[in-house]
C-alpha cells in the first residue's frame, strides 16, 4: 500500500456521457465520477510527424488507492488534473494486495 503523503494531488475522475438532443443530434457530455488523491507521474512526450502535422503526445500514470469509488473508473473516462484532461487508457491493480490502482492516461496535441 501507498504511504498517504504520496497521494498528494487532487484527480477530478469524470465519466463521458452524452445525450440526444431534442433535435436528434448527439450531445457530448461528461458526469463527475469522483475526486481522489493520488501520485501523478508524468512521462515525457513523444513527437511524431503524421499526415504532415506535428503531433505530440504526454502520457501520466496516476495512482489512486482501490476503493468502492475508484472501482467505478473506467477506460475511456477522464482524469482532470488542474487544467489539464487526460483520456484513461488503461488501469491496472498494484502491489502485493492490489490495494492500489495505476491508471495510465494520455493527453494529445498539434503544436
Amino acid at each position: 500500500m501507498m504511504q498517504a503523503g504520496r497521494l498528494n494531488k487532487k484527480v477530478k475522475f469524470y465519466s463521458n456521457a452524452g445525450d440526444v438532443s431534442d433535435h436528434g443530434n448527439w450531445v457530448d457530455g461528461r458526469a463527475l465520477r469522483c475526486t481522489l488523491w493520488a501520485n501523478v507521474r508524468e512521462q515525457l512526450g513523444k513527437e511524431k510527424l503524421e499526415a504532415g502535422i506535428l503531433e505530440s503526445k504526454h502520457r501520466a500514470t496516476i495512482r489512486v488507492r482501490r476503493s468502492a469509488l475508484s472501482e467505478e473508473i473506467e477506460t475511456g473516462d477522464t482524469a482532470q488534473l488542474g487544467e489539464q484532461d487526460w483520456k484513461i487508457l488503461s488501469i491496472a491493480p498494484v502491489g502485493d494486495r492490489g490495494d492500489d490502482l495505476d491508471i495510465l492516461c494520455e493527453t494529445a496535441g498539434a503544436g
